[in-house]
């Protein structure tokens, strides 16, 4: 009874840290479990996590160089859209959203440089499932297991772009412009609002960008001309 205890102890720290290790991205692994059945692959892990790396590298690379964000003001916002312009301020609300939609374009390429620092989250052990899985399983791993840390890091960086992307200037502009209508706006919180609707997209638009691509590279391997892809997955039997 006494070595029970030891064993049984051991089976639940062996449960636990397997628990950790998959609890990054749990619902996207198993989703991509349901999927990819008993699937296996003749290459070793280190073969499918050098294809795997070489994915989500030239994807991210993709993502930074095509994705363009596009944004769009909130509603409680654009409801002051005909008291500006009787005040003639018309354009005050677009030059508002292109400050936003300016921060969401610098933060691309720091997101882009926050995920590649990141990659090591796709674990072995489960690479075989994810590479037989949906065809979007590999992004969707990557995404649950990174979001968090992403968002916490860009945010001070999206931040610091307000004042050079005249967002707290031009939104400053629009306060004074609605006169008594605007005296309730609170202009901290709305920056802080917008910066978050900024990040939002960029960091929505990456993992978007990085879904299709995955969606194109499993239809087509070949097509990216990149042998480390090309191997790992093609290398996926079921």
């Amino acid at each position: 009874m006494k070595r029970l205890i030891p064993l049984y102890l051991a089976a639940l720290l062996s449960l636990a840290a397997t628990t950790h290790a998959q609890g990054v991205y749990a619902k996207a692994l198993q989703a991509a479990k349901k999927a990819a059945g008993t699937a296996s692959s003749g290459l070793g892990q280190v073969e499918l996590m050098e294809g795997v790396t070489q994915f989500f590298t030239t994807g991210l690379d993709a993502a930074g160089r095509d994705f363009a964000p596009k944004t769009k003001l909130p509603g409680d916002l654009t409801k002051f859209q005909k008291a500006l312009e009787k005040a003639g301020q018309k354009d005050a609300l677009k030059q508002l959203n292109d400050s936003v939609t300016q921060i969401a374009d610098a933060s691309v390429p720091r997101a882009v440089a926050i995920l590649k620092g990141m990659l090591n989250e796709i674990k072995g052990e489960d690479i075989v499932t994810l590479l037989a899985g949906k065809n979007t399983s590999l992004t969707d791993a990557f995404r649950e297991a990174t979001t968090e840390r992403l968002n916490a890091q860009l945010k001070p960086f999206a931040e610091q772009i307000v004042p050079a992307a005249k967002l707290d200037k031009r939104l400053s502009q629009i306060v004074s412009a609605l006169g008594d209508a605007g005296k309730d706006i609170d202009q901290k919180e709305i920056v802080e609002k917008l910066v978050e609707l900024a990040q939002k997209q960029t960091v929505n638009g990456i993992y978007g960008a990085l879904s299709s691509s995955e969606v194109k590279v499993r239809a087509d391997p070949d097509a990216t001309k990149n042998k480390a892809i090309i191997k790992a997955f093609t290398s996926i039997k079921k």
